[in-house]
């Protein structure tokens, strides 16, 4: 597979701390990447680099073939890449659908009043529907965002991402809120959304989400890379294993 997202010795400073230290990473097209770490780690500071939220102190971040460094992001979702964040980012006072509309706006050629109205092409409206059943989210389309339980939020949150048509999709926690039977849910949405020739970062606390859907795992401690491989040689990792159960646990 060939290589969408990277990044090379990526950093990002705040006065005399480093929270991102160097960071080479790599996202092949087609793939579930993962990127871990304890809290703390720079996972989401790391992702707010890459998607434009946050300039990085040196380094660079190249997506399909070209620098992205710094790049504001709304010209990113226009280049394909959208994210999610780890606090639910949805329109409380729209309807489920309507927020949708509002993620479609990059990609409807018409002015935005006239989509979030919902005068749009059949063929958009085939895409809202279809995100609608991907996300589990059709026979709530007309509820009020806010109105909806917080795990049906998050859900929404990545229906927006999508809505954007990206090549590349970030979740940051996407999982965040939702219980054990939401949570293995999602597994199989991100491997829908996988089938659909999306790419996807994530960043996830739940191992066992990660280590179900990741085709390859990045792990972070105190800003650095400190593995990388697939979910079994991350779950072997005996740096990894420390760094989350500790010294002692890891050595019984």
């Amino acid at each position: 597979m060939a290589t969408l997202l990277s990044t090379t010795d990526l950093t990002a400073q705040f006065g005399g701390l480093t929270a991102v230290d160097r960071v080479n990473l790599t996202v092949e097209e087609g793939s579930v990447t993962g990127l871990i770490g304890p809290n703390g780690a720079g996972k989401t500071t790391a992702f707010n680099m890459i998607s434009g939220f946050l300039t990085p102190t040196s380094g660079s971040v190249n997506f399909a073939g070209r620098e992205i460094t710094g790049h504001a992001p709304h010209r990113l979702a226009k280049l394909g890449m959208s994210r999610t964040f780890q606090h639910t980012s949805i329109f409380a006072n729209l309807t489920v659908r309507e927020n949708i509309l509002v993620g479609m706006h990059l990609k409807i050629d018409q002015p935005f009043f006239r989509t979030l109205t919902g005068r749009i092409k059949p063929v958009d409206e085939d895409a809202v529907r279809e995100i609608l059943n991907l996300l589990e989210l059709a026979d709530r389309a007309k509820i009020q965002a806010g109105s909806l339980p917080y795990g049906d939020q998050r859900k929404l949150e990545i229906a927006i991402a999508l809505a954007v048509g990206p090549r590349l999709l970030l979740l940051d926690e996407p999982a965040a809120g939702m219980n054990p039977e939401e949570a293995m849910r999602l597994v199989g949405v991100i491997r829908m959304i996988q089938k659909r020739d999306i790419t996807v970062l994530l960043v996830e606390h739940n191992m066992r989400l990660v280590m179900g859907v990741c085709d390859r795992i990045h792990v972070l401690e105190h800003g650095r890379k400190i593995a990388e491989g697939t979910p079994a040689e991350i779950a072997a990792n005996p740096r990894v294993i420390e760094v989350y159960l500790g010294k002692g646990q890891a050595n019984a």
